[in-house]
């Protein structure tokens, strides 16, 4: 069986992004036939060798900091203490908790024991963001995380359902500040990246695979092989194919079907900040980026445009503010965009569509906090949907907020309602706004708080601005029709920590969804998952685990509601134990018929942008 799988991978004084595209071309020890390719910028923004400090008190996101309820960032249901004086950021600041986020009725302080896991652990940072409700099983070596790091949108994102658990003592406290460095000015950023991703071989037969790595000025600089046993991974940290300062994107050719996780790490190292994104498993004539930003409070954006063809393609790009770039891309090789280098206002937000003639695309956009150290990763999006779902929404949860971002794809204005259904916390409610075509709006943040100011664009909704919430969000209206596609930004800018996730399309969903890395206090790590039923009808749904006996038993899920879960030593209905140290990987299906996605958090409870998220795989 074929398959093809591209990622962005950031390396080393360069900006890269992971997307997993298919070739013709694979070269591998027996059969192989797809490839992919990881992009990698080399417009690094200026900014110090040393990250930038987060300032005490943490700024929200974009336009709207999110402000930190009085308890830091507890853990599912229990949160714990919450900080005395949140720190007010842009026009929506989250405000930190003194303390690091609390543990739920016993904080997910890792063992003394650091778990086992390869003498490199996947690069993420020191202390990932609270994971979903359910993290997602890590693969054998757990390094490369999820794909999905997004740009943050204009509001941020809160963190999954169940922020991950913090350790025994809380990470962090006001007289210990998210980042070491001090004196954060405006555009400061990494000035330069590395990367690191993740192989899981979906099949139980060995995959034998070529890795290309092309550099985006010389083409391809390397293409060494190797095998994957059946139904293990592989994690490829550091990237010793290539020298340092490479600065390009890989193709891998499989001879079976392959999921694929990139990490992208900011200056110097996997400590300040940290984004995850999925590979592609191929490409389209067009790609939609729902956020874009130039400088927005200290966010902007970049992305790579990768050629996923055999012959060159020429792409044309137009953002929502009416400039346009254009490139022609040779085969394999990827380009970048920075919005900051570009023509647009300073504190611009707004979306982006890629289209390109002779070949196939694919791109994947990076959203870097400068005032607050941050990055955020999403993929560009191939084709939209009516009716998008996103099994993950957070808001004032101990710290965290969850900003959607949604773009009208189509040419007609629409008038779009969210239906937002609870699962570990809050009531059902719904909010409704116009999106003209092509533009983007901000769903979620503004019902759920009054904490950033005024909506730029309001509508209607009944949401309760001042409960914690913890559940899913699916578009049950669209009076248009029109296509849809959208981003969901999880943060807490008290601790520092981001990441974003794109939104699935129900149609695609399927009865079984593979998580390729789930991790159980793997050297302060773990993760936390989000399955939701996009169904029509209730639906049961259990998860098991490599190498583990353990298992979630079958749970009833009504249509849009979710099932969340997190890998720690506690009780409770939102924990499984999975010991110390472990990394694997997590399998769930749905029983009669019904029809499932999910996302998968995978953070550490110390300071710091130590929160990636990425994309169940549906089979």
């Amino acid at each position: 069986m074929n398959s093809f799988i591209s990622i962005l991978v950031v390396l080393t004084l360069s900006f890269a992004l992971a997307t997993v595209t298919m070739a013709d071309e694979p070269q591998p020890p027996d059969q192989t036939t797809g490839e992919t390719t990881v992009q990698v910028e080399q417009e690094p923004t200026a900014t110090p060798e040393e990250p930038t400090a987060a300032p005490e008190e943490p700024t929200a996101t974009p336009e709207q900091p999110t402000a930190a309820p009085e308890e830091p960032t507890a853990t599912p249901e229990q949160p714990t203490a919450a900080p005395e004086e949140p720190t007010a950021t842009p026009e929506q600041p989250t405000a930190a908790p003194e303390e690091p986020t609390a543990t739920p009725e016993e904080p997910t302080a890792a063992p003394e024991e650091p778990t086992a896991t390869p003498e490199e652990p996947t690069a993420t940072p020191e202390e990932p963001t609270a994971t979903p409700e359910e993290p997602t099983a890590a693969p054998e070596e757990p390094t490369a995380t999820p794909e999905q790091p997004t740009a943050t949108p204009e509001q941020p994102t809160a963190t999954p359902e169940q922020p991950t658990a913090a350790p025994e003592e809380p990470s962090m406290t006001e007289e210990t500040p998210v980042a070491e460095s001090a004196d954060i000015g405006a555009g400061a950023a990494p000035s330069s990246y590395t990367s690191c991703f993740q192989l899981a071989n979906l099949s139980s037969s060995t995959a034998y695979i070529n890795i290309g790595y092309y550099s985006q000025t010389a083409g391809l600089v390397a293409n060494p092989s190797d095998t994957i046993g059946g139904n293990s991974s592989k994690t490829y940290c550091p990237l010793s194919a290539v020298s340092s300062g490479f600065n390009g994107s890989v193709v891998v050719s499989s001879s079976q079907p392959l999921a694929a996780i990139a990490n992208i790490a900011g200056d110097p190292s996997f400590s300040g900040f940290m984004a995850s994104y999925t590979g592609f498993s191929g490409g389209s004539s067009s790609a939609w980026l729902p956020l874009l930003m130039k400088n927005n409070y200290g966010y902007s954006t970049w992305f790579n445009v990768q050629n996923v063809g055999s012959t060159n393609a020429n792409i044309s790009i137009t953002y929502s503010d009416g400039k346009t770039a254009s490139a022609t891309i040779a085969p394999g090789r990827a380009k970048s965009f920075n919005q900051l280098s570009e023509d647009h206002a300073n504190g611009w937000v707004g979306a982006g569509r890629v289209t390109a003639t002779g070949a196939d695309i694919a791109a994947t956009v990076v959203e870097v906090g400068a005032i607050v150290p941050q990055l955020f990763a999403y993929n560009g999006f191939t084709s939209a949907t009516t009716n998008p779902v996103m099994p993950l929404v957070q808001a004032n949860n101990y710290g965290y907020f969850t900003g959607i971002q949604i773009q009208n794809t189509g040419s007609s204005s629409t008038n779009v309602t969210v239906t937002y259904t609870p699962a570990a916390a809050g009531t059902t409610c719904t909010e409704t706004k116009s999106i003209p075509a092509g533009q983007s709006r901000t769903f979620a943040l503004y019902a759920f708080s009054n904490l950033f100011g005024a909506d730029p664009y309001p509508g209607t909704n009944n949401c309760n601005k001042t409960a914690r919430f913890v559940g899913s969000a699916r578009v049950t209206g669209n009076s248009a029709s029109q296509g849809l596609v959208a981003i969901v930004n999880q943060v807490h800018n008290g601790l520092g920590k981001g990441a974003a996730y794109g939104s699935f399309d129900p149609s695609k969903a399927t009865s079984k969804v593979v998580m390729p890395l789930i991790a159980d206090r793997n050297y302060g790590y773990y993760t936390g998952f989000n399955i939701q039923n996009v169904g029509s009808v209730s639906t049961n749904v259990t998860c098991t685990f490599s190498g583990s006996s353990r298992t979630v038993g079958s749970v009833s899920l009504a249509p849009g509601q979710a099932l969340n879960r997190v890998q720690g030593p506690y009780s409770g209905p939102e924990w499984i134990n999975l010991g110390a140290g472990y990394v694997g990987s997590g399998t769930c299906i749905a029983t009669g018929g019904g029809k499932i996605v999910g996302v998968v958090n995978y953070v550490s409870d110390t300071g710091g942008d130590t929160l990636m998220v990425y994309e169940g795989v549906n089979q």
